[in-house]
């Protein structure tokens, strides 16, 4: 027996075999479309206004921190701060 013959014989049989239909986009599809649509977490949105109003009030406050140590003219401002604390 030669090493060949399996393989030949594999070949012959693959040559008469037909080759099985498979239609997987649709099956995807029907998936897809059975699933329930994601809704967006509406719940969060006070959450993230309150974080972005903490970090703008930090940013600002920051500011007017460096520039009490760079600026001369601080004292201008320094009624602005008082009334907006």
């Amino acid at each position: 027996m030669n090493e060949i013959d399996p393989v030949d014989r594999l070949a012959r049989l693959a040559r008469g075999a037909r080759a099985p239909s498979v239609d997987v986009a649709d099956a995807v599809m029907r998936r897809i479309a059975a699933r329930p649509a994601a809704r967006p977490a509406w719940a969060l949105w006070p959450l993230v206004v309150g974080v972005s109003f903490a970090a703008a009030a930090t940013l600002v406050l920051a500011a007017w921190s460096y520039m009490a140590l760079e600026e001369p003219a601080v004292e201008l401002l320094g009624a602005v701060r008082e009334a907006l604390l």
